[in-house]
């Protein structure tokens, strides 16, 4: 049901409104979409409350793969940042912001390389995390008591987040999540995006695209936590150069970092996405797929 809504009202052109929205930007050369990792909600009430003062106090690490290399985006105690223009772009972008890049943030992301979709392949793509995230949601079970099974597993000393295994990597990743997946049906939509994308996958929304209307689209997944991952997908309106990559990363680093942004509204992001999240497993539990547990008291 709910994947019926939003396919229709993202052919329909309206916004989605009942879901945390990714950040949408404009280069001359690209357009921009961002999610941002710490839009997310979690069960790990530690880690939303660390990142939620980071950006409260305006505070942020990461780093960031450029053709197979990888740069610093903030400074070691001896060195500064790589000495990039995209690197050295985004801590000019941060600093205007009055954003500091410290040498380890609460909130410290890695953007991953960048993949290439032809425009066609887009609809797949957004198609597939679509799927995906509502396997996510179930297989993380009731979100309601998740924050207190992810306590259970800390004390433990048990690191491995309870949605880690579902996180796809190249060839659908892990034995187990490989499994999971291919019983789900999402294995039929992981067949229609091309092989290396499917690294890129996060169970996120995407805006529907006019993929007329570009020449290539460029995908890179951002690393947070196991189950707040990130993405940025760049679609270029006119041929892909290094000045039009430049520009349309230098952008997301900012939005990404959540410099542009409050905590307030990040912790609202939070709550929207926490909401969909019941309604997805509450309606997995009304049709049987899911199984609904003895208690829910607890969030």
């Amino acid at each position: 049901m709910l994947k019926a809504l939003v396919l229709a009202t993202a052919a329909a052109g309206a916004p989605l409104c009942s879901m945390a929205q990714p950040v949408e930007l404009d280069t001359d050369a690209a357009h921009v979409i961002v999610v941002r990792p710490v839009d997310s909600w979690s069960g790990d009430t530690s880690v939303q409350q660390d990142t939620l003062d980071a950006i409260r106090d305006r505070q942020v690490s990461y780093d960031i793969m450029l053709d197979g290399t990888r740069y610093r985006g903030s400074p070691l105690v001896l060195q500064g940042v790589s000495d990039n223009p995209v690197t050295l772009g985004a801590q000019a972008a941060l600093a205007a912001q009055k954003t500091t890049l410290v040498r380890k943030s609460a909130y410290l992301f890695h953007v991953g390389d960048a993949t290439t979709l032809a425009p066609d392949d887009y609809p797949k793509f957004a198609k597939a995390q679509l799927d995906y995230r509502q396997l996510f949601v179930r297989r993380e079970g009731d979100p309601r008591s998740l924050p207190a099974r992810v306590r259970v597993r800390n004390i433990a000393g048990d690191a491995l987040s309870i949605g880690a295994l579902f996180i796809p990597v190249p060839g659908l990743g892990t034995a187990a999540g490989a499994q999971v997946m291919a019983n789900s049906g999402i294995a039929e939509d992981l067949g229609n995006v091309p092989r290396p994308a499917r690294a890129a996958l996060i169970p996120a929304v995407l805006p529907a695209l006019d993929t007329s209307a570009y020449r290539q689209i460029d995908v890179r997944r951002v690393d947070f936590r196991p189950d707040t991952p990130g993405e940025i997908v760049i679609a270029y309106k006119t041929e892909k150069t290094p000045q039009a990559e430049q520009d349309a990363l230098v952008k997301a680093i900012v939005a990404l970092a959540a410099a542009d942004t409050t905590a307030d509204a990040v912790d609202a992001a939070r709550q929207t996405d926490f909401k969909e999240r019941v309604a997805i497993w509450d309606a997995c539990v009304a049709d049987g797929k899911c199984q609904k547990e003895a208690s829910n008291d607890k969030q």
